[in-house]
């Protein structure tokens, strides 16, 4: 038998942010770069570049409507068609994690989603491998910068908008904050954690008709304490996750923080354990596209998907 290709040539969807950080990236990985595209049009092809093929999805979230449903499509085809998907758009995952992994397995390829939560910290990898060794029962965890930075601010005395804008300047805020805002972002990576630890229960999925969140300037200041602002705090138990506003001790026994990406991991035995690291923004992202490229790189083999 000959042996498998140790070359990737990766065909990039998205051309913002994290996917103009990762080029540069490919190229110090020798990571082969057959094109880029955004929505309207191919920006770089190399149809000739030789090697294993990968999609890398570093487009922006689509949670609801044809879009979200239309891309969901287009990452069915390329996995059970048997080409490896290596992603950070966590939309796809949040809302038809059961779909995709069906397809991962059809296709005997692999759905890599480390890039999906954590930015730069390999969040989804401790958890899995922790759970496999130790059995965890509970995850608690700060998962969207964005909102924690406005809570902050409106703790602090700032006004809401105030606070937004605050995080526009800073380059924690999207151009369109809403998905942060309103919660829908740290519930998509809940969502995704929660499917990626307990694959035995019912796959979770976000969907339209999902809670959002309301900040209020009075309840946070309310919230707030001597010891700092409230933060907005993801747990995850089997077949449930919850978001809440917590202060005092409750939200600083609870690791990460701006710019800090964490996780408190609570085990069977009652034991705890926790990561700290690289948190968001678009170099971080990049890098850990390229982690997961890297690995798959290592082993075309594997089949489902790969935290």
């Amino acid at each position: 038998m000959s042996p498998k290709p140790r070359r990737l040539a990766v065909d990039v969807y998205g051309y913002g942010q994290v996917a103009r950080a990762l080029l540069p990236m490919l190229k110090r990985a020798e990571i082969g770069i057959a094109t880029v595209r955004d929505r309207t049009r191919i920006r770089i092809s190399h149809p000739a570049r030789g090697g294993r093929r990968v999609f890398v999805d570093a487009t922006s979230p689509r949670y609801d409507g044809e879009p979200a449903r239309a891309w969901v499509r287009r990452l069915e085809a390329a996995l059970s068609g048997g080409t490896p998907v290596v992603t950070c758009n966590k939309a796809p995952l949040a809302i038809a994690w059961k779909r995709l992994v069906a397809a991962a397995r059809a296709g005997r390829t692999s759905l890599s989603c480390s890039a999906t939560v954590g930015g730069g910290t390999p969040v989804l990898l401790f958890l899995h491998r922790l759970h496999r060794s130790h059995g965890v029962v509970r995850v608690e965890a700060p998962l969207n910068a964005t909102t924690n930075f406005v809570l902050d601010r409106v703790a602090n005395g700032a006004s809401l908008p105030d606070a937004v804008r605050a995080a526009h300047r800073a380059g924690w805020a999207e151009s369109d904050p809403t998905l942060d805002l309103d919660g829908t972002d740290a519930q998509a990576k809940a969502v995704i954690i929660h499917n990626l630890l307990f694959p035995e229960k019912r796959p979770l999925a976000l969907l339209p008709s999902r809670p959002r969140l309301r900040l209020k300037e009075e309840e946070i200041r309310h919230l707030a304490t001597s010891s700092g602002a409230p933060r907005l705090i993801a747990t995850i138990v089997p077949s449930r996750v919850r978001l809440k506003l917590l202060a005092g001790s409750a939200a600083k026994a609870i690791p990460g923080g701006l710019g800090v990406a964490g996780a408190r991991a609570v085990l069977r035995d009652g034991s705890e354990a926790t990561i700290t690291g690289p948190g968001a923004g678009p170099q971080v992202t990049a890098g850990a596209l390229v982690g997961d490229l890297l690995a798959l790189r290592d082993s075309f083999d594997e089949v489902g998907t790969r935290p």
